[in-house]
């Protein structure tokens, strides 16, 4: 990358960053975006969150030997999902 080119890319770097926190606008929009990146990692970990017990639920039962029609009714997680689940599961089992 030529001198020039990342001079130029500096300064208009340097000018966006100056604007941002130093003006009130660029504060705000700041902020704006700070909190959206907050929500969106908050609503993504319930979701992961959520997720996991679902899984550990069906793990559970699977030891405890219900029928996929049973886990499905209960969990309503697709069936696809129980099998797929139901193989690492097995897997997991085999280990020990």
């Amino acid at each position: 990358m030529s001198g020039i080119w990342r001079d130029m890319k500096n300064k208009t770097l340097a000018e966006a960053t100056r604007e941002l926190k130093e003006t009130e606008e660029g504060v705000d929009t700041m902020c704006r975006i700070l909190e959206e990146m907050c929500n969106e990692a908050r609503a993504e970990g319930r979701a992961e969150g959520i997720e996991m017990e679902r899984r550990n639920t069906v793990f559970r039962m699977f030891k405890r030997g219900d029928d996929f029609q049973s886990i499905i009714d209960l969990t309503n997680v697709p069936y696809e999902t129980i099998d797929e689940w139901y193989k690492e599961y097995i897997a997991q089992t085999n280990q020990k």
